[in-house]
């Protein structure tokens, strides 16, 4: 229609705008590998016929109306495409939908919550010291929902920037591999709960120096699943290592030595063994 319209400048700029787009679309296609290349160039090529369109009504503004009304609509079209951008500033920045996020948690909407912090998550710069924590926030949240893939990705997204990040200490990398081996105990997929138990108790040796009440609970953990698994051998033998681990503390937890010694007694004896 732009083409054939009586003024042939706004034919010749559309005919301008829509081959320009054949390099872009090209462009395109071999960024992406070949694929999409047929919608970009016909996406594109309505983008540019609008701006084409625009062009041409303002050509036929000032042609039959003058410079004044030329002047009055491109006035018009700078405000309205201004619209956007002074919606944008007026959106909640990432800071604000965090606090919206923890206190609609706080106030029991745990959806909207999650709504909110996942917003301030992707609102937040790639620099902010507090991304992994928030990422843990999320996380919690999913897994109090029962969202557990949702779960797993964000706990795994908080060890992806532990591992990468420079200024990570020990006790983030335990707190990152406590995280999901509770998970995975909760989803019981034990050989991912086997993983990154292992790796706690590393973290643990690192963050409290072999008297760690946390790092003989991670073994007696280990001893669940090997029992879950029919290898009582191998689990009484991990139990023993947490209970020998619990007795050489400076602080035991007389209750944990009570629980496990029980714990071993019906192990031994469901495997037809004696004490």
């Amino acid at each position: 229609m732009v083409a054939a319209s009586g003024d042939p400048q706004g034919g010749m700029v559309f005919y301008i705008f829509f081959w320009l787009d054949y390099p872009v679309s090209r462009s395109f296609m071999f960024a992406s590998g070949g694929s999409g290349g047929g919608s970009m160039f016909f996406l594109g090529g309505l983008l540019w016929f609008s701006y084409g369109w625009v062009f041409q009504s303002l050509l036929q503004l000032r042609t039959q109306h003058g410079a004044w009304w030329l002047d009055g609509a491109v006035s018009l079209l700078t405000a309205v495409l201004f619209v956007p951008e002074l919606t944008l500033a007026s959106m909640p920045d990432w800071e604000e939908q965090w606090e919206r996020g923890t206190a609609a948690v706080q106030a029991g909407d745990r959806l909207k919550g999650i709504e909110h912090v996942s917003k301030a998550i992707e609102l937040s710069p790639s620099g902010n010291q507090s991304l992994s924590g928030m990422w843990d926030y999320l996380g919690r949240l999913h897994v109090d929902a029962e969202n557990y893939g949702a779960a797993e990705a964000a706990f795994r997204m908080v060890l992806g920037q532990v591992e990468t990040g420079q200024t990570s200490r020990p006790i983030d990398h335990l707190n990152a591999h406590n995280q999901l081996s509770w998970l995975y105990n909760r989803m019981e997929k034990y050989e991912g709960e086997k993983t990154h138990l292992e790796k706690a108790i590393e973290f643990n040796r690192l963050v409290y120096e072999g008297d760690s009440t946390q790092e003989a609970h991670c073994w007696a953990r280990l001893a669940e699943i090997e029992f879950k698994r029919g290898k009582t051998e191998e689990a009484l033998r991990l139990l023993d290592k947490a209970i020998n681990m619990e007795e050489g503390l400076t602080h035991p937890s007389e209750f944990l030595l009570s629980y496990r010694k029980e714990m071993r007694l019906k192990w031994s004896e469901a495997s037809g063994k004696k004490n």
